[in-house]
């Protein structure tokens, strides 16, 4: 079974920099040679859809990155299947204009926790990290 790295991924908005329009995403790094995943919700508000789709880049790589998270491997023996299975099935709120794909990601934090996926303690310190690195945009001027 190849191990699977969680991780948050915080990418500056665009075009505005402000904090609520960060994109937050989760990258589920392989250690084998096959690619990772990017897991979030794309589209507009009101209107997002899950979307999983392979990646051989690293994040860092984006001109808008700004902070990766490391939640580390996940609590159980899981495959890329199977958490984006999980994954798939959290809610999106598409009746909540100010629901956005940082809701998202700490909704999904929560399930993978729920299933043991994740412990408490890398649930917890990844949202944490998460909000701050979200805080930490800058105004536009």
């Amino acid at each position: 079974m190849t191990t699977i790295h969680i991780n948050i991924v915080v990418y500056e908005g665009f075009p505005l920099k402000y904090p609520e329009y960060r994109h937050t995403v989760l990258w589920l790094q392989s250690a084998s040679q096959s690619p990772s995943l990017i897991a979030h919700i794309v589209g507009n508000p009101q209107k997002f859809k899950f979307q999983c789709r392979p990646t051989s880049k690293e994040p860092q790589d984006s001109l808008l990155y700004r902070k990766l998270i490391e939640l580390g491997p996940p609590e159980v023996a899981a495959t890329s299947e199977e958490i984006v299975a999980i994954l798939q099935h959290v809610p999106i709120d598409n009746s909540d204009p100010k629901f956005n794909c940082q809701i998202w990601v700490e909704l999904a934090l929560g399930e993978l926790k729920n299933e043991g996926i994740l412990s408490e303690e890398s649930h917890r310190q990844g949202l944490d990290r998460m909000w701050s690195a979200i805080a930490d945009a800058k105004d536009v001027k």
